[in-house]
């Protein structure tokens, strides 16, 4: 080893490493977040020889994870982690049964399962974990646009040719699509400020740079019907979505002049309908022989003869894990749902993620159920934000019961000054 080498690693890596640590001993919590989210959102395409990036950051983060609950006494996981860990159980049951266990999506849907245990605590601690949140998605949409000016990472090129699609360090376009309108629709469920509107132009604007018609398509009927009690913001929004779709959405725009011209040879049936309907059903022919476990996760793929996956959650679902997993999971996402009627955004989120899974697996991918599981937990103690009704509007009128109770106490106050 050179000494130009010896100095660096003294230097740099020393330093480093010592800064880390002592950030991970004063503070665990926020950390093992920070390594939970930004493993599967931003470090997906860095490889490590045989693995990425972001499974060391998971693995770094689960360790970390099972410290806390180990000093805490506690198990790592709560209500919304339930979906996770039946996903993990059960591909490790029908991936034994068909002879193929697939260890590595075992780890990452646990991995998952401790996102909501790690994101749920105080309040005052979920506002600080949404900052954090927001941080990384900031990031990563800068990413997204940066990536047509230097050309890192790799653009993607889709199949049917209308140019080059960006997703940053999201990954694919999809990933980053999904992730980033995710987020959109958290801020537009808050109060807004100078620097979350400017968050939401520069997110909105990442989504169009990916050029993903579904993402993008349904994220206009969620926004829809989160912004529904506000007119004003509604007509904003559309305002600035005209503008954006002019400057920033070309490649959404050629793809969707694509797609239309359904004559326009075998590429153009690749994102329509009628093709997703064909290919659900040479998918699901797969399923005949093991209707009751399945064909192994991730199986489809290898399996299916064009080389590509269900274009369907739930499809998906069925094939790979059989009927039985299928009908659990899909309880426990009724249940999911159920719990989430009191809190628009986690029902709005849920909404956009089980809508858009009918045509992407978006449910199943690691960057959206990552920020899906974080904002069950992280949003379930701060107040609502859909409240038109400021709170010190509820001061200076009180409710009746309590004009009432104060009207009482006067004329209490009176009749004994008289005796």
């Amino acid at each position: 080893m050179s000494w130009a080498a010896v100095w660096d690693v003294t230097v740099l890596v020393i330093p480093a490493g010592l800064a880390a640590l002592v950030l991970t001993l004063r503070y665990p919590q926020p950390v093992a977040l920070l390594l939970l989210l930004v493993g599967p959102l931003l470090t997906s395409t860095f490889k490590l020889g045989a693995v990425s990036l972001d499974n060391v950051m998971v693995i770094a983060g689960l360790g970390l994870v099972a410290i806390l609950a180990l000093i805490r006494r506690q198990l790592p996981f709560n209500r919304w982690s339930v979906l996770p860990l039946v996903l993990a159980a059960a591909i490790f049951v029908t991936g034994n049964l068909n002879g193929s266990p697939n260890w590595e999506a075992c780890l990452r849907f646990i991995s998952l399962a401790a996102v909501p245990w790690v994101a749920s605590d105080s309040p005052r601690s979920s506002a600080a974990n949404l900052r954090i949140f927001l941080g990384i998605m900031t990031v990563g949409a800068l990413t997204v646009f940066s990536q047509p000016l230097i050309g890192y990472p790799h653009p993607f090129k889709d199949t049917e040719n209308t140019g080059l699609r960006y997703g940053g360090l999201f990954g694919h376009p999809n990933f980053a699509a999904y992730a980033l309108s995710l987020s959109i629709l958290y801020v537009l469920s808050q109060k807004l400020n100078t620097w979350r509107v400017g968050y939401l132009l520069m997110a909105g604007g990442a989504v169009l740079t990916t050029g993903s018609i579904t993402a993008t398509m349904m994220l206009f009927g969620a926004a829809g019907i989160l912004l529904a009690r506000n007119i004003k913001r509604l007509m904003a929004g559309l305002l600035v979505l005209g503008v954006f779709v002019a400057t920033v959405g070309q490649t959404l725009l050629s793809r969707l002049d694509f797609v239309s011209q359904t004559t326009a040879g075998p590429a153009a049936g690749g994102n329509s309908g009628t093709w997703r309907v064909g290919q659900w059903q040479r998918v699901f022919r797969l399923l005949e022989g093991n209707e009751a476990t399945g064909i192994g996760w991730g199986e489809i793929q290898l399996k299916n003869g064009n080389n590509l996956g269900a274009h369907n959650a739930y499809v998906q679902l069925a094939v790979e894990l059989g009927w039985a997993a299928f009908v659990a999971v899909l309880l426990i996402v009724a249940a999911c749902l159920v719990a989430s009627l009191r809190n628009r955004i986690q029902l709005v989120a849920w909404i956009y993620v089980l809508a858009t899974s009918m045509s992407d697996p978006v449910l199943f991918y690691p960057s959206s159920m990552t920020i899906l599981l974080f904002l069950m937990a992280a949003t379930a103690n701060l107040k609502p934000s859909t409240d038109t009704t400021p709170d010190k509007t509820r001061e200076e009128f009180p409710s009746t019961g309590s004009s009432e109770k104060a009207a009482t106490t006067q004329s209490e106050r009176g009749v004994r000054s008289a005796g």
